[in-house]
């Protein structure tokens, strides 16, 4: 290139077949807000080449090219025993279960999908030594895929420092860490043979099954599908499905919504949320895509329907009956005469267009309730906070939902759903602050309290779960 970089971003360069390329190769979804932030990694590189055009030519077809700028994309923060509520779960009940269930073979096969660099798949294998020790005769398999080849390089090597150690007890680091120098830990090596890494593209997951994952008993992908499209997540967490054996589990991250699998359960223990594959085979089910639209809540959602629900049959209906029955849920919600009850309705018919994928319907609505009505409620602001984040637009989802809680400051699941979002964006102040707002909100109320908007979920246990989100960040902010 003949202009620099930097000059060419001043007379905006358009990124937008630099982003495409890279979803279509690796399923990630990048905003055009994070251009600069794309440029400041891979900028030199592009100005190696003649055209951006060339580069993504080149990006698409060269092997090494395309890993190489991968890995300066992708992001990796991790660090050991992250996230307590799912150790938690996965030491007083998940192991315990398939130790149950797979008494009779000794073997227990565990796959950490996006494991960055390496410190969940170690977490597991040291939680497994050190609370486990009915194991040690048993086939221990844990497999760790990431498509970074810098990140698994570096979990090959076993080294870390004091940061990817935050919240974890001495004792665990003496027993099975060797300090090299000063901070740097080098992880002991019967716990690094367990572990066996190779890089796989979750996005190829639904097309290219992966043979050596068949057949596992747990799998965890956390904190990795919010950076791809919903389809796309979704497909993956049914592929997942796929790989399990019955009766075993999949965790996904905690500030990630969870799609309906098909023969998966939710389960719900240690303040956190994650699925069952279950043994009754189920029939597909296409009518509702997501369990619940909510980060970290994995309880089915409790909206009721009134009016006839427009999503039956949506794809088969006359373009003029869809448009009718949209204006007259349009007309309910906006006129003043109508009772609240019955604008709750219609505020659900508009979470069922959303939670089933129609977003642009739904959206659509949501502005015409919005020019109709004098004083907007904040639901419609809720709601489109939903949409824009099953979009991958973050700024946009904070928007919404700070507007949603200026106009009810006591609408908890919106200052929890801003604590999640907070937090996906390493914005850790903020979020406390966030998740300490739906603290006190949560006390001023009976625990048995079902939570507006909160897919079923009661005040209890959000609490539970906010107590454990504020344990969790202390532990970061601390280590």
């Amino acid at each position: 290139m003949t202009l620099s970089i930097k000059k060419k971003l001043s007379d905006n360069l358009d990124l937008q077949p630099l982003r495409m390329a890279i979803e279509e190769e690796t399923g990630l979804i990048l905003s055009h807000k994070k251009d600069r932030e794309i440029l400041s990694r891979i900028g030199t590189d592009i100005e190696k080449y003649e055209s951006l055009s060339s580069f993504i030519e080149t990006f698409l077809r060269n092997k090494k090219i395309a890993e190489k700028t991968i890995d300066k994309l992708t992001i990796g923060e991790s660090y050991f025993f992250r996230n307590h509520p799912h150790f938690s779960a996965l030491r007083e009940f998940i192991i315990p279960s398939l130790i149950k269930k797979n008494k009779e073979s000794k073997h227990l096969k565990i796959w950490s999908a996006g494991c960055s660099s390496g410190e969940e798949p170690y977490s597991l294998a040291i939680m497994i030594d050190n609370y486990f020790p009915q194991l040690k005769d048993w086939k221990i398999e844990i497999h760790a895929t990431d498509i970074n080849t810098a990140f698994l390089k570096k979990a090959r090597k076993g080294q870390y420092t004091s940061w990817s150690f935050r919240g974890v007890e001495n004792s665990i680091i003496e027993k099975y860490f060797t300090r090299i120098h000063n901070n740097l830990f080098e992880l002991n090596s019967d716990i690094k043979k367990v572990v066996t890494f190779s890089t796989i593209n979750l996005s190829k997951l639904p097309l290219l099954p992966v043979n050596e994952h068949k057949d596992s008993d747990l799998i965890l992908c956390r904190n990795v599908l919010i950076y791809f499209a919903i389809p796309m997540a979704t497909q993956i967490c049914q592929s997942f499905s796929e790989h399990l054996n019955d009766d075993s589990f999949l965790i996904l991250g905690h500030s990630e919504s969870f799609p309906k699998i098909n023969n998966m359960k939710t389960v719900y223990s240690h303040a956190t949320y994650y699925y069952q594959k279950t043994v009754e085979k189920q029939q597909p089910n296409f009518e509702t895509s997501r369990i619940s639209l909510v980060p970290g809540i994995g309880q089915n959602a409790s909206v009721s329907s009134l009016t006839p629900n427009i999503l039956k049959n949506f794809s088969s209906k006359k373009a003029d009956e869809k448009k009718n029955k949209i204006s007259q849920i349009i007309n309910k919600a906006t006129d003043p005469e109508v009772k609240e009850s019955d604008k709750d309705t219609v505020y659900n018919e508009v979470y069922n267009l959303t939670i089933d994928g129609h977003f642009e319907t739904a959206m659509n609505m949501i502005d015409d309730m919005k020019k109709q009505s004098v004083h907007p409620d904040y639901r419609l602001f809720f709601l489109s906070a939903l949409i824009f984040d099953q979009k991958n637009n973050i700024e946009e989802t904070l928007k919404n939902l700070k507007q949603s809680i200026f106009i009810n400051k006591n609408f908890i699941i919106g200052h929890y759903y801003q604590a999640v979002v907070y937090e996906r964006r390493d914005e850790k102040i903020l979020a406390q602050r966030e998740l300490k707002n739906s603290s006190k909100l949560l006390n001023d109320l009976p625990g048995t309290t079902i939570l507006p908007w909160g897919g079923g979920i009661t005040a209890a246990r959000l609490l539970e779960i906010v107590t454990e989100r504020q344990k969790e960040l202390e532990f970061v902010n601390n280590g």
